[in-house]
């Protein structure tokens, strides 16, 4: 009895191998994220504006302020924005 979990079944290669690609995404874009959050100067957290300006409260408030572009790459790898690009690309019924 052969097992389903080979390599050689052709649906779960595709599990795996999406599987792989959506990882290597989210990993990815979280890369990007902290390195935009270092560049722009946008913190998530209180504990990491402490860090960042341990004496300074005004600089804590300015390193806490929302960044756009920070928040857009950092909703680029939600699963909601997937499972929105899933439902684009589905084929559209003809009327």
């Amino acid at each position: 009895m052969a097992t389903v979990f080979n390599i050689k079944n052709e649906a779960f290669a595709g599990f795996v191998f999406y599987g792989a690609l959506v990882m290597g995404k989210t990993i990815g874009m979280s890369l990007v994220t902290g390195a935009f959050r270092k560049i722009r100067g946008s913190l998530p957290t209180p504990e990491d504006a402490k860090v960042m300006a341990p004496n300074d409260k005004e600089k804590q408030k300015k390193l806490l302020q929302p960044d756009e572009k920070v928040e857009r790459v950092r909703k680029m790898h939600l699963p909601l924005n997937i499972l929105n690009c899933c439902r684009y690309f589905q084929p559209r019924k003809s009327q």
